[in-house]
């Protein structure tokens, strides 16, 4: 998930809260839920880069003869 959709769940959830309509244990609950998107979208990107990083090792390591072999 990117930033930018995180940040503007957060402007949505400060103009929730401030309009007064939201009892104290959904307010923990939207607030829990924000913060594990936030975990999950560091994770996202970091198992992303990961796979990158290990593809385009893996591949540049392949000879060209073998890697046309396992697309076949």
């Amino acid at each position: 998930m990117h930033n930018e959709r995180i940040e503007e769940y957060k402007r949505k959830k400060t103009a929730l809260f401030e309009s007064g309509n939201v009892d104290q244990s959904a307010r923990e609950l939207i607030i829990e839920l924000i913060e594990q998107l936030e975990q999950l979208a560091g994770e996202n990107h970091r198992l992303r880069k990961a796979v990158l990083k290990a593809t385009s090792s893996h591949q540049s390591k392949m000879s060209t003869k073998l890697r046309d072999a396992l697309y076949e």
